[in-house]
């Protein structure tokens, strides 16, 4: 089937190359290809790529997926020289808040410009809350580095818990995830009833919001595999 963000690609009058790159990374499976792109956008690079969109939107078997989002990194050093600060004598504390903010922050930026090419809404739906949870990451940093800048208080962030991938669970994980989510969202929609406080309100009601997307995935996928 065709894709609409390839099929609109194509029938822009002013194709952007890199916009285009990141469509043949996420639907073309030529590595070559995918190396060949990465090199340069000439003229020979643009109609190679278009001819690659072209050929790949004929596919009867092509289906909407979901941009991965590759790790970018950045030394401590990098970051104080961007910002002009010596980042490089602060605490080994400090140094770790800084490289992880950088690093939400370029994974922040990375959803923002792949957002707009994914075709599927729910994709588009999970990289937005992606989004947001590495930005409210960068903001947390950017408190804890001022106010050891201030007062010289190294302030400990809260750990991030990273999920397993709804796709990678296995059967057994699949259940009992299944099990812990629903009290757990039940627990929030009462508790979010009796809130008065604005900024307890709005955590439980993003907390709840990913309870339930998640559920809703786990519960599509145990569907499909029929578990």
């Amino acid at each position: 089937m065709a894709i609409a963000s390839i099929t609109n690609w194509l029938n822009s009058k002013e194709k952007n190359y890199h916009n285009g790159r990141l469509l043949y990374e996420q639907y073309g499976e030529s590595k070559t290809l995918q190396t060949l792109f990465k090199t340069g956008s000439t003229n020979f690079h643009f109609k190679k790529l278009l001819l690659a969109l072209e050929d790949l939107n004929k596919l009867a078997n092509l289906e909407p997926k979901q941009i991965t989002i590759p790790d970018v990194i950045a030394t401590t050093k990098e970051i104080g020289g961007k910002y002009g600060v010596d980042y490089e004598s602060a605490p080994e504390a400090i140094q770790e808040i800084i490289k992880n903010k950088n690093d939400h922050y370029a994974r922040a930026r990375k959803l923002h410009e792949s957002i707009r090419i994914m075709d599927n809404q729910e994709h588009r739906l999970e990289a937005g809350l992606q989004l947001i949870k590495h930005m409210e990451y960068v903001y947390d940093a950017w408190s804890a580095i001022n106010e050891w800048k201030d007062n010289g208080r190294i302030r400990e962030l809260e750990k991030e818990v990273t999920e397993t991938d709804v796709s990678e669970l296995t059967t057994s994980q699949l259940y009992k995830e299944l099990n812990n989510l629903k009290p757990n969202i039940s627990k929030d929609r009462t508790k979010l009833k009796n809130l008065t406080e604005p900024k307890k309100q709005a955590d439980v009601a993003k907390r709840l919001q990913d309870r339930e997307y998640r559920l809703k995935l786990i519960k599509e996928r145990m569907a499909n595999e029929s578990l």
